[in-house]
């Protein structure tokens, strides 16, 4: 097998991002590993975040590689392109508003070299674009039935390259849509043999709760319903789909059903019924009553999924008008 080119290669998606790509890159350049690629793909931005990449391209041509991609593919399809360029021995990713600690991936590959692990993960802190507001500890997962519920962020991370060269997994995101680490989660957790931790935070998770996810109204929020179910389908084709069968279909109920239609009444000013109505065929495929998973969770997160499941219309005007009362009160205060 021919050695190669990089250590690791860093994949940083970014849209319209001339306000905080700086701080992303110079996190980047400037880590103590040697031999990083860093890739950036401009995902058809409108701004001047071209200008600034073809900037820092000047400064280190031998570590910069930037792809502009004609129309705008969303974190996923940018990724995606991305993949197809990587020569890294391992694999991460780094959002273009957040940005990392100097010495992240050299203690990462030095990890992953150690034990010759598939995937090293760490922790990570959250900040609000001035100070460190949070952390937060990723499971140190040592057992194979853990995986699917506790696989993670991909931006802690670094993955060995097998799992997305084309020649081997090929394993790829979904594209145009938002939640797509939702979707591929499953199926890099499936292929993942062996994963080391480090009990440290390199990552710095920007924070914003006007995000475009998170914003009223957003016919974006059910790409979440859209992943999972689409992760579902997906899965259910795989040779082992049986072996994992209970804990790939909880995940899926936890993203896809639960947090989904609990979500939508915080981020709707009124009941997007025909959205309530996708979420039941999904959970009505799922079966969750059955499973042992769902059997061996709270009562209060079972009693919320019998009402999902048998009162789905009641249940959700019972949680508006709650959501509404309590946003009332509030502004009575």
């Amino acid at each position: 097998m021919m050695k190669s080119l990089f250590t690791v290669s860093v994949i940083v998606p970014v849209y319209n991002g001339e306000k905080y790509i700086r701080r992303c890159l110079d996190s980047l350049l400037h880590q103590t590993l040697e031999n990083i690629q860093i890739i950036v793909v401009n995902d058809a931005s409108t701004d001047n975040t071209l200008s600034i990449l073809n900037e820092y391209k000047k400064k280190a041509e031998n570590k910069v590689t930037i792809i502009t991609l004609p129309i705008n593919k969303k974190q996923g399809g940018a990724r995606n392109a991305g993949l197809d360029v990587a020569k890294g021995e391992y694999i991460g990713f780094v959002d273009a508003d957040d940005f990392v600690k100097l010495d992240m991936y050299k203690k990462l590959y030095e990890k992953a070299l150690s034990d010759n692990y598939d995937v090293v993960d760490s922790d990570y802190l959250i900040h609000d674009g001035e100070r460190v507001i949070g952390s937060e500890v990723s499971a140190n997962l040592t057992a194979k039935k853990d995986i699917f519920s506790n696989y993670g962020r991909l931006w802690t991370k670094i993955f060995k390259n097998h799992f997305f060269n084309k020649n081997d997994l090929g394993i790829r995101f979904p594209e145009g849509l938002f939640y797509e680490d939702n979707y591929i989660q499953f199926f890099l957790a499936a292929e993942t043999k062996n994963m080391g931790k480090i009990p440290e935070a390199f990552y710095y998770y920007s924070y914003n709760p006007i995000s475009t996810t998170r914003l009223s109204d957003n016919p974006r929020y059910f790409d979440r319903l859209k992943t999972a179910d689409m992760a579902f389908e997906d899965f259910k084709k795989r040779d082992d789909y049986q072996k994992y069968k209970e804990q790939v279909d909880y995940r899926i109920y936890n993203l896809g059903v639960y947090i989904t239609f609990l979500g939508l009444i915080s981020n709707h000013s009124k009941i997007p019924f025909n959205k309530v109505s996708e979420i039941n065929n999904l959970n009505k495929k799922l079966n969750i009553s059955r499973n042992k998973y769902f059997k061996n969770s709270s009562k209060k997160y079972r009693l919320f999924g019998f009402l999902i499941l048998n009162l789905p219309y009641p249940f959700v005007c019972m949680l508006y008008v709650r959501f509404k009362l309590a946003q009332l009160y509030k502004n009575l205060k």
